[in-house]
């Protein structure tokens, strides 16, 4: 705007100075009888607040030496040291380098997904190929699995009691299979089918997925009792029911911020890449300071 503001003034002096005459009669002119035009157009200086008004409301400016982007009405992008901002938020300060599939992997993110090297809870069951609840991929609790699987239940903090440990908030209940038991004791003991639900805290990263990878399941319920029965951990816990039926529960919960790592996913190239609709809006800034620009010459 400032160099529009420039351009005009240039090229009003430049016409000033080719059209102005050099050599001046000198005459008895009447003051009274001219009439004098204003000095300036008062509509100049309202469109000029217009346009001021309209930079605000629009945000934008960027930051000092490698400043972030201003925002618009939804806050700024991916900012440098610092950023300027719009009426709701203004430019951060560079976030961390996830992948497609986990945005920034911040230590608060409880998306799950993706990077390249893998963040927070390792996958340390089935030979280091799952999380403890099953899954390969983590996800947001209360959202459905890599696989589809969704929860079937929620459970409120305060029916977590029988499963020692931080509970914050209440917990998605997955169902990620079954767990064949049969009572070493006795020879000829029948064999029963003992379902394994996963809990997931609510607003943390979840693990919990379908599996029936006998390594991993080996691996999740071991040690055993004299009975064969899985005996109880600060992973797994085995609930009698009223009914007679036992089931196994698993926690599922992961860190904050854990990625499952995946090489195939290339490094940030730190190549800023402008944003699709700030790309289709660079025309119009071009057509807009011309605009204005014919607007001062007049």
């Amino acid at each position: 705007m400032k160099f529009s503001y420039g351009l005009a003034l240039c090229t009003l002096l430049s016409f000033s100075s080719t059209v102005a005459p050099r050599n001046i009669i000198s005459t008895d002119v009447d003051v009274s009888a001219l009439a004098v035009p204003n000095a300036f157009d008062p509509s100049l200086i309202a469109a000029r607040s217009k346009f001021s008004d309209l930079q605000k409301r629009r945000g934008g400016g960027g930051g000092g030496r490698g400043g972030g982007g201003g925002g618009g009405r939804s806050g700024g992008g991916r900012g440098g040291r610092s950023g300027g901002g719009g009426p709701k938020g203004g430019g951060g300060a560079a976030g961390g380098r996830g992948s497609s599939s986990s945005p920034g992997a911040r230590a608060s993110s409880n998306l799950g997904g993706s990077s390249r090297s893998g963040s927070g809870t390792p996958r340390s069951f089935g030979g280091g190929g799952f999380y403890a609840g099953g899954a390969s991929v983590p996800y947001t609790a209360g959202k459905a699995s890599r696989k589809g699987l969704l929860p079937f239940a929620f459970l409120p903090l305060a029916a977590l009691a029988f499963f020692p440990g931080l509970w914050l908030f209440g917990a998605h209940a997955y169902h990620i299979g079954y767990f064949d038991y049969r009572n070493t004791s006795e020879p000829n003991a029948n064999t029963t089918r003992i379902p394994i639900e996963c809990l997931c805290q609510q607003f943390s990263v979840c693990g919990c997925e379908k599996n029936d990878n006998a390594t991993y399941i080996d691996q999740l319920l071991s040690p055993k009792d004299q009975y064969g029965m899985p005996e109880n951990t600060t992973t797994v816990r085995v609930v009698p029911k009223d009914d007679g039926s036992t089931t196994i529960y698993v926690n599922g919960t992961l860190a904050n911020g854990t990625t499952n790592p995946d090489p195939s996913i290339q490094e940030d190239s730190g190549v800023v890449v402008a944003p699709p609709m700030l790309s289709r809006l660079g025309g119009y800034w071009v057509m807009s300071s011309l605009v204005i620009a014919a607007v001062m010459l007049i």
